[in-house]
């Protein structure tokens, strides 16, 4: 087996073998995968609307748009959760 044939089974090998560790990884439901089934996050939506003014914020005005209430609180979920 010449070194240019050794090194291409090598890496297919290694290609392969990533591809089924990302699967492995992927099925497990670890940190953040498991908020999202722990609770209903859009119960909170109308609250986080309300208490950041995000439902009655005039969008005609121009300006860049802010962030998602609901993608802010689970930030800061996710935050705590990590500390």
């Amino acid at each position: 087996m010449s070194w240019a044939s050794a090194a291409w089974c090598h890496a297919a090998r290694g290609l392969f073998s990533a591809i089924e560790h990302e699967q492995a990884v992927a099925d497990k439901i670890t940190g953040i995968l498991k908020l999202r089934y722990l609770t209903s996050w859009e119960g909170f939506r109308p609250l986080l609307e309300e208490l950041t003014g995000y439902a009655t914020r005039d969008w005609s005005k121009g300006g860049k748009p802010p962030f998602d209430p609901m993608l802010r609180f689970k930030v800061l979920v996710l935050k705590r959760s990590m500390a």
